[in-house]
């Protein structure tokens, strides 16, 4: 694992776990080696709260534009191991590159709605993921973040949403990262996919006592 991600959760995981009042669930259902978390995604600070609630390193897709920000912020992502997707495309390259990742025993994070979810619930699912999980051929990881949206986190990260009135985030509520049992990409990309997509609903039930 990287320094910086040894540092980020020396330092920040004591914070998420008391400010945000983070709790984790489900963390002994990562299995080592090469794997994908398909997660649900509501909030820019995504990323880095799941790799602080796995404990461990992940690599992520984040838009190309946002490489462009600035130089500081195209390093500052590239360093924590951020992955440009090009007009919400996976090309051969990038499939490649995820490939070899998770033949090195690395963990891939994927975000299955394709862009953040503006109200907060869950969203269609693209193929895409299921089209990743066929080719890597490894497990899958189904995760639901809850709560984000809620927070004043989203206020901070997540100014786009905030400025357009799609959210109110000013409060500090609990926030749940639940990591349920593994799936393997079995049946074709769309049958896969709806499968996961159901998985995170369930969890989504669970949670909610539905």
């Amino acid at each position: 694992m990287k320094w910086r991600f040894l540092l980020g959760l020396f330092f920040i995981y004591p914070l998420a776990k008391f400010l945000l009042r983070l709790k984790v669930f489900g963390r002994e259902n990562i299995p080592q080696g090469g794997v994908i978390i398909a997660a649900n995604h509501t909030s820019n600070f995504d990323p880095p709260l799941l790799v602080i609630a796995a404990k461990r390193e992940l690599y992520f897709l984040a838009k190309e534009e946002l490489f462009n920000v600035s130089r500081f912020f195209s390093w500052l992502i590239k360093s924590f191991n951020a992955l440009p997707l090009s007009r919400g495309r996976f090309s051969k390259g990038l499939l490649v590159e995820i490939k070899n990742l998770t033949e090195k025993g690395k963990a891939v994070l994927l975000f299955p709605e394709g862009t953040r979810s503006r109200d907060g619930k869950l969203g269609r699912f693209k193929p895409g993921v299921g089209f990743i999980a066929k080719f890597t051929n490894v497990p899958v990881v189904p995760c639901l973040v809850k709560g984000i949206n809620d927070s004043i986190i989203s206020s901070i990260v997540d100014r786009d949403l905030i400025k357009k009135r799609l959210r109110h985030s000013y409060s500090l509520p609990k926030i749940e990262v639940r990591f349920g049992p593994k799936l393997y990409p079995e049946g074709d990309v769309r049958e896969f996919t709806f499968i996961l997509e159901k998985r995170i609903k369930e969890m989504l039930n669970e949670d909610s006592g539905g």
